[in-house]
């Protein structure tokens, strides 16, 4: 049975888990008979702290329409508006979901803040969904204490976007391309993992780093300055893309990388830049952080690497072998197929919304 769905959300579509657990997912929910609204958010600044939170017209509509859709889904937003939003749903028959895929359990205390406003009520907002997803295992060990109905659903990718480019790989001549995807400011400490091993392998080797990217920000040249003399260092365009753009922007790596300094923030991530790299027939390594020791396989669809000797390890290996590379890029790309897919998320929080669909009130069943 179809259901009317309303998404209250931290971020804009440009924010990447709006987009990929979000914004996609509702376009299939969509095709399936489902109807989506997802409700505007935008920046505020308080105390001189900056976040993201839905309007204020976004609040009242969530208020409004909850006798007309049978479901609210809260993400990542647990601000004490949305939790009051949350009570009203609940005095009147409505279920909601809750879904996070960061560890925002760790933001609560913000600058001059004594609270994070977007997490002030987090606790309060996962007892009382009905359902809560989650990203990642770090994520779930914390949820699930509060709220026994927690499931992990890591984020998806769009594999209509993101696939293997089909074009032949370079000659062994030419130099390999050790690539790598985000936000420069919020990794530059994960960045920081990256210019030793390079030096290493720069000095045996004839590659380049291409970042996508850098947005022209001082602070991550000033991380791979020190080895620019001895490696090509592409630091990509100074202004944001769209994601449909993203794909043509990796393709020409011939080795993802993706670390992660050891820290609660890491434990929480998706992986979703390793996935992005598999789904395209990229061989990934990756540090031996959070979710990517339950994706990858080491040795097998990707490399983990725990220490600096890992990392130039690891990818010595798959700079010499272009066979290997190419076998590893296409076990990651069937890893992601199988478990990691817009597809499979749909299903997975198809099957979520069919069991609400069971418990819904008899006198919701009929809208004006």
């Amino acid at each position: 049975m179809q259901m009317k769905i309303l998404f209250l959300v931290r971020g804009p579509d440009s924010l990447a888990s709006t987009r990929h657990r979000v914004l996609f997912p509702s376009r299939s929910l969509e095709q399936l008979g489902h109807r989506c609204t997802i409700l505007d958010s935008r920046k505020y600044t308080l105390y001189g702290t900056s976040f993201l939170a839905p309007t204020p017209a976004s609040y009242l509509k969530a208020i409004l329409l909850s006798n007309r859709y049978d479901l609210l889904y809260i993400q990542k937003i647990a601000d004490p508006i949305t939790r009051l939003i949350q009570k009203i749903w609940k005095s009147r028959g409505g279920k909601t979901i809750f879904d996070f895929d960061d560890a925002l359990f760790l933001y609560k205390k913000n600058g001059p803040l004594r609270w994070n406003p977007i997490v002030m009520n987090l606790d309060g907002i996962i007892r009382h969904s009905d359902h809560v997803i989650v990203g990642s295992h770090f994520l779930k060990d914390y949820a699930i204490t509060i709220n026994p109905n927690t499931s992990i659903v890591p984020t998806p990718v769009n594999t209509d976007l993101f696939q293997p480019d089909g074009t032949a790989k370079k000659n062994r001549s030419d130099k390999i391309t050790i690539g790598w995807l985000g936000d420069p400011l919020i990794h530059r400490e994960n960045l920081k993992i990256l210019p030793d091993p390079l030096k290493t392998l720069g000095k045996k080797h004839k590659i380049r780093f291409k970042m996508v990217s850098a947005l022209g920000k001082q602070q991550i040249r000033d991380i791979f300055h020190p080895i620019e003399k001895i490696l090509e260092i592409d630091y990509g365009g100074n202004r944001w893309l769209d994601i449909s753009r993203i794909p043509a922007q990796i393709k020409d790596f011939d080795i993802g990388v993706m670390p992660l300094a050891d820290n609660g923030t890491s434990r929480g991530k998706c992986a979703l830049k390793a996935l992005q790299y598999m789904s395209m027939g990229i061989p990934v390594v990756a540090s031996n952080i959070g979710e990517s020791r339950f994706i990858i396989q080491d040795g097998v669809n990707g490399y983990i690497a725990a220490t600096p000797e890992d990392w130039v390890e690891k990818i010595d290996a798959l700079i010499r072998d272009q066979r290997r590379r190419k076998e590893m890029g296409k076990a990651g790309y069937q890893t992601v197929r199988a478990k990691y897919s817009l597809n499979v998320f749909v299903k997975h929080v198809g099957a979520i919304l069919e069991g609400l669909e069971s418990l819904r009130s008899p006198q919701r069943g009929n809208h004006g």
